[in-house]
């Protein structure tokens, strides 16, 4: 694979498109998230049965469970893709990503105007320069920091979509879609988040089959596998960012017990409490 390392393997760069059909075959769980923005030309793509077109000024977002199922239409393209580890993402964006990952994932195609165009290439430009001058201290904060920025300004142009769609409309919008972004927010605003169903349903004053189901519908995965994915980065950022013992995290998280929280932990990240936070305190 073609690519250029920004943040050890967790952010790095590429002019291959032709990779995104391996990349994104469905077969690997540990898919990042791309940016691919067309600066000439244009291409064609058919993920799971929708055909998106991108050209001069326009970005294309690949989720990490997006299958790409061909390339087609590639005529005369000229761009880049950014790969971004969905957890490095999360580290650096938090909250803000899922505030508009309902309509990222329904509308993954963003068209720039001239003057935002430029913004993002000045970005790219900052990027490549602050990259390549390894003699200046604090360089992985910096890019991380850089990182950031970019993400939040790409965040404006998601919500800037949301505000123009019209079809289907915030009017038309499907009651489970609107339930859907309901259970989103109160999971990304919920400090420490319960672990069943059932107390979010309450929340939302429907039933937990009913939630289950809709999320399900609407997203492709249960509500007891987004509250995982929560409760999961939470765990993570606070064994990697906190000075918290690890009873300390099990006892704030309100896990019964440091039995329980170990096997959680294990299950989920693959890795005892312990032998996670050293694991990822070592990483570069």
């Amino acid at each position: 694979m073609e690519k250029y390392n920004i943040l050890n393997e967790d952010v790095y760069a590429s002019a291959n498109i032709d990779e995104l059909t391996t990349i994104y075959s469905g077969k690997d769980k540990n898919t990042p998230i791309a940016i691919l923005m067309c600066t000439d030309g244009e291409a064609g793509f058919i993920i799971e049965n929708r055909e998106y077109t991108i050209a001069k000024r326009q970005i294309l977002i690949f989720g990490p469970h997006t299958v790409v199922e061909r390339i087609n239409k590639v005529r005369e393209f000229k761009g880049g893709i950014l790969y971004i580890n969905e957890r490095t993402l999360f580290d650096n964006i938090d909250n803000i990503i899922w505030e508009n990952a309902f309509t990222l994932g329904q509308h993954p195609v963003i068209t720039l105007n001239s003057t935002t165009q430029e913004l993002f290439e000045c970005y790219g430009r900052l990027f490549t320069l602050r990259l390549e001058n390894r003699d200046r201290g604090y360089r992985t904060e910096v890019i991380a920091l850089l990182l950031r920025a970019l993400i939040l300004e790409l965040m404006h142009e998601v919500r800037n979509t949301d505000m123009q769609i019209e079809t289907p409309g915030k009017s038309l919008i499907r009651q489970g879609d609107i339930l859907f972004k309901r259970f989103i927010a109160l999971l990304t605003s919920t400090e420490i988040k319960p672990r069943m169903v059932t107390w979010y349903a309450q929340e939302l004053c429907v039933t937990p089959k009913y939630l289950s189901t809709t999320c399900k519908n609407v997203s492709g995965k249960s509500a007891n596998t987004w509250i995982n994915e929560f409760v999961v980065r939470d765990i993570h950022r606070l064994l990697k960012y906190s000075d918290r013992s690890i009873k300390e995290i099990c006892d704030y998280l309100e896990f019964p017990n440091l039995s329980f929280f170990g096997k959680y932990v294990k299950a989920h990240l693959g890795h005892s409490p312990k032998e996670y936070r050293k694991r990822i305190k070592t990483m570069i």
